[in-house]
């Protein structure tokens, strides 16, 4: 399935106590989203997509802006969330887990802006896969209880942070069970930012600047 170069904002708030507010995806479907936009969609999981299992989603050049959902306030994926490159993620609220998103498998993020998420868990991202991460920003007040920027739940996680900048955010930008490598990445621009390895058995490795 491929989705190119469309707009779709949502009326009346969509289906908040139902699944993807914009689009679910289906067993086992290859999707592939490419300039589109998605505003103001509600859903149970995946405010504007739900991913179900065994297939694979890759987003390009993308908004996701005043989303919310239960979990997973724009994405929420089952399947691995392969690419999601130079997409911006604005004012998305999730009430429970995954400002922004919601994993279950592992994901790959590069070039994308994330501002003003707000989650219980994960203010940006709550993944209980492995997480790559290169050279994107976490700014503008994402808040969290546990993991302002990402929170990473299970002790077989792994993550990597490169080029990354982290900015204004508020309280445990990264909350890991599992291991994590950051390297030439920038905290500061406000707020009190601190990362914890605290639950579980997380391990933190930095390099660089």
């Amino acid at each position: 399935v491929t989705i190119q170069s469309l707009s779709f904002t949502a009326v009346d708030g969509s289906a908040p106590n139902l699944d993807g507010g914009a689009f679910i995806f289906g067993s086992g479907t290859q999707v592939n989203i490419t300039s589109c936009s998605f505003l103001r969609f509600q859903a149970n999981r995946g405010g504007a997509l739900f991913m179900d299992e065994g297939g694979s989603l890759d987003v390009f050049q993308s908004n996701f802006n005043f989303n919310q959902a239960y979990n997973g306030a724009a994405i929420y994926s089952k399947s691995p969330l392969r690419v999601l490159m130079r997409s911006t993620f604005y004012s998305n609220k999730a009430t429970n887990f995954g400002g922004a998103m919601m994993a279950e498998g592992s994901v790959e993020i590069s070039g994308c802006n994330f501002q003003g998420q707000e989650a219980l868990r994960g203010g940006t991202l709550y993944t209980l896969g492995s997480f790559v991460n290169s050279t994107s920003n976490f700014y503008g007040y994402s808040i969290s209880t546990y993991g302002s920027g990402i929170h990473m739940p299970k002790d077989s996680n792994y993550s990597s942070f490169v080029n990354d900048e982290f900015s204004g955010n508020r309280g445990n930008v990264l909350n890991t069970a599992g291991e994590v490598f950051i390297s030439n990445c920038k905290f500061g621009g406000g707020g009190e930012q601190t990362i914890d390895a605290t639950y579980g058995y997380g391990v933190i490795t930095l390099t660089g600047k």
